[in-house]
């Protein structure tokens, strides 16, 4: 496996540098990514990732049938949803 960098933005120290993504193309064809970022592009209609290689890649959504997020991501949504509860005020887990 390649050395990969932590690309993601570390407002908590929990949580983890990168996160694994297999992505499932209609083709039936399988690829996995170690992911520091994703975005959903909706006015293009394009899944894009930044890679711990620090590489953009770009999917459109029409070629893509499933995509899969390990537990690190769980890990990294749980981190920010406490966060963001907090930053609002509330004090309560999200």
């Amino acid at each position: 496996m390649n050395s990969v960098k932590p690309f993601i933005k570390k407002d908590d120290q929990a949580l983890p540098d990168h996160f694994g993504v297999t992505i499932e193309f209609v083709t039936g064809k399988k690829e996995e990514f170690e992911v520091a970022e994703r975005y959903f592009v909706t006015e293009t209609k394009v899944f894009e990732i930044l890679t711990g290689d620090n590489e953009w890649l770009n999917f459109p959504l029409a070629n893509i049938l499933s995509i899969r997020f390990d537990k690190r991501f769980s890990k990294v949504v749980d981190i920010r949803r406490k966060a963001h509860a907090l930053s609002k005020g509330t004090g309560k887990d999200a």
